[in-house]
């Protein structure tokens, strides 16, 4: 058991976007007469729960709830100006644009990737098929078979740049050798706790947003849960994250389907737990952020079914104390024994979160972390049927 060592030019809805913010101004200095609740309201990474901005209202591009409002057509039903329909979230007044809804279904579909098996050559699948541009946020990166497609990327004309976490001294020398073939690399800007987003993004056109780092573990012997997107608004939104982090700028995602750290991941994961009515499963690397510990108890003493799959304590040595305290409450808990539980899983009747928030205070609040809610059918499947298993496969504390 190993130690465990704790743009390209965006799409019409930005011009948009900026009409709900000016909007939600408007609305907040008028003391949100028209439609009530909603101007600033809705807040930074409005659109959560069925796009309906956060709690009391819309703003800010998210989909005003009823009461919502401000004005650009962001208002909903009672809201203000533009009447139903949200900028982004069906356009203004209504019909097409991006969703700010993080359960919103995606065109095309997303699709998964389950590791250890494989993971390489999905990685360098993803890396060869690079035509124009790629975009990469690493937190450990050792593996030189993802190291050596980079540089021949570089070599066929591929514009690459890569951020990476400066504090991980294992990926020197990977830095060191695509620097030295040309490639663009950068320290992740240091207000982050840690650059813990595993993203890819390709000719702007393809994300990857991943729980997998890129080094040995993570390839050969690590439960990891990966997602491909291809819906235009989320590659767009995930190179605006790599470009502000380039820059040294914060992200505009005041109208987004992902979830992303420091910005939104607090409120959308709990959230996610919150809203479970049926069934909520935890495939996690351990789980000891206190609001998220409550809001998990919540939905056990709420009747949810509940059952959780956590790395093994000789791992990481906090599970132990994590295992009695749910199997206190009745919940079903188990370790998973086939290797190392990298994955940072949550499935409700919802939506399945895949990602690289931990779920930590420090990952949370002051990390950069990607994820996202996967809604699809067929991907859900194959995440629930994977799940399954290895929960079926797991020793009893």
């Amino acid at each position: 058991m190993r130690a465990f060592n704790g743009p390209t030019t965006l799409p019409l809805r930005r011009f948009f976007q900026g009409l709900a913010i000016a909007g939600s101004l408007f609305g907040a200095a008028c003391g949100s007469d028209s439609g009530g609740g909603g101007g600033a309201a809705g807040g930074v990474g409005g659109g959560n729960v069925g796009g309906g901005g956060n709690v009391g209202g819309g703003g800010m591009g998210g989909v005003a709830g009823s009461g919502g409002g401000g004005m650009g057509g962001v208002a909903g039903a009672g809201g203000s100006v533009g009447g139903a329909g949200a900028v982004g979230g069906g356009g203004v007044g209504g019909g097409g644009g991006e969703s700010c809804d993080p359960y919103a279904p995606r065109s095309p579909a997303t699709d998964v990737f389950v590791g250890p098996s494989g993971f390489e050559k999905f990685v360098v699948g993803h890396v060869d098929s690079a035509q124009k541009t790629l975009r990469l946020m690493a937190y450990q990166f050792t593996n030189w078979a993802v190291r050596d497609a980079l540089i021949e990327a570089k070599k066929r004309g591929v514009d690459v740049k890569v951020i990476y976490d400066p504090d991980q001294a294992a990926n020197t020398n990977v830095m060191n050798a695509l620097q030295g073939a040309g490639i663009a690399v950068k320290a992740a800007p240091a207000k982050f706790e840690h650059a813990h987003a595993k993203v890819m993004v390709v000719d702007g056109k393809r994300g990857l947003v991943m729980s997998g780092n890129l080094n040995s573990y993570s390839m050969s012997s690590e439960r990891n849960y990966n997602a491909v997107l291809e819906s235009a608004d989320d590659v767009a939104d995930l190179e605006a994250v790599f470009q502000a982090d380039w820059d040294g700028a914060t992200p505009n995602l005041a109208c987004t389907r992902l979830v992303v750290s420091p910005e939104n991941s607090r409120t959308r994961l709990t959230e996610l737990i919150n809203k479970a009515d049926q069934k909520l499963d935890l495939s996690v690397m351990y789980v000891t952020d206190d609001e998220i510990v409550a809001a998990v108890k919540a939905r056990v003493q709420a009747g949810v079914k509940v059952r959780m799959l956590l790395a093994n304590p000789g791992w990481i040595s906090n599970n132990a104390q994590t295992a009695a305290t749910f199997k206190a409450l009745g919940v079903p808990v188990k370790y998973y024994v086939a290797g190392d539980l990298h994955a940072k899983l949550l499935i409700t009747e919802d939506a399945a979160f895949v990602g690289s928030e931990n779920f930590s205070y420090t990952s949370l609040n002051k990390n950069r972390e990607a994820g996202v809610f996967v809604t699809e059918p067929a991907p859900v499947a194959k995440i629930q049927t994977q799940f399954d298993a290895d929960f079926a496969a797991g020793a009893t504390p």
